[in-house]
């Protein structure tokens, strides 16, 4: 894989429905990223299609391929492409059969998807604080039981060994249901 020197965020959504018209409708992810990047009314070469770029951790990641699983995912919540599953086709809608591809986003689209990313990060940050705040209540479960359990180790410890034989039947004696 050729590595790129800059890539640009973008929506490649409109290049999808492009490359999915130009297939029949239907096709699979990399068939779909072939047809962009071969595509010369396209303005993304090959390598900023399939190049990848060295990331800070040292490994090696395909910038075009975020943006083409984020257009994906607004294509469908923009009814242009059907629901799919991880390896399926990604196929065409009548709606995303009939519109000419250089008009997507519209406007109102655009609010829209907007509105959902920022819906998206904002619930997953208030997630983040939740299970921060979940964290925080399992600590202190934790350290409640293990006071608990040492507290009745102790105990244990004080039995005689009569009265510890006597505890030991006890507790076979509780049903399964029970523990």
């Amino acid at each position: 894989m050729e590595s790129i020197d800059k890539y640009k965020r973008q929506r490649v959504g409109k290049y999808i429905l492009k490359a999915l018209q130009s297939l029949g409708g239907s096709a699979n992810r990399g068939k779909i990223k072939e047809e962009i990047a071969s595509d010369e009314e396209i303005d993304l070469s090959y390598n900023q299609v399939f190049g990848s770029v060295i990331s800070k951790n040292g490994g090696s990641y395909v910038p075009f391929n975020y943006d083409f699983n984020y257009s994906i995912k607004e294509l469908l919540l923009c009814k242009y492409v059907e629901n799919y599953s991880r390896c399926d086709d990604i196929t065409l809608t009548e709606k995303g059969r009939a519109t000419d591809y250089k008009l997507f986003p519209n406007k109102e689209e655009e609010q829209f998807l907007d509105n959902y990313w920022k819906n998206k990060a904002k619930n997953s940050n208030t997630r983040n604080v939740q299970d921060k705040d979940i964290n925080k209540v399992i600590k202190h479960d934790e350290e409640f039981f293990d006071d608990w359990k040492q507290k009745v180790l102790e105990k244990i410890k004080q039995f005689s060994p009569k009265k510890f034989e006597s505890f030991s039947r006890l507790r076979q004696s509780i049903p399964q249901s029970a523990t």
